[in-house]
């Protein structure tokens, strides 16, 4: 609870960069990974971290476009 608790403060702190949105993101989804662990079969375990490593390495290629073709990963909403 304290990965999600922590996530969710960078999040809404530092939501300016887009490595940090990423981090944050990264950190929540080990909360919940953590949390879940004795309650899922090793099945689903292994599905969610699949699933956690394929959504960090798309957030890292989009962050590798970004900085190519604009040349800063400032994120303005």
């Amino acid at each position: 609870m304290l990965y999600f608790l922590v996530g969710l403060i960078i999040l809404v702190m530092k939501s300016n960069r887009f490595i940090y949105i990423l981090l944050s993101l990264e950190i929540i989804m080990m909360g919940k990974l953590m949390f879940n662990i004795s309650l899922v079969r090793e099945l689903n375990f292994i599905i969610i971290l699949v699933f956690s490593v394929v959504s960090s390495v798309m957030g890292l290629l989009m962050m590798v476009i970004l900085l190519s073709s604009y040349g800063h990963e400032y994120i303005k909403f």
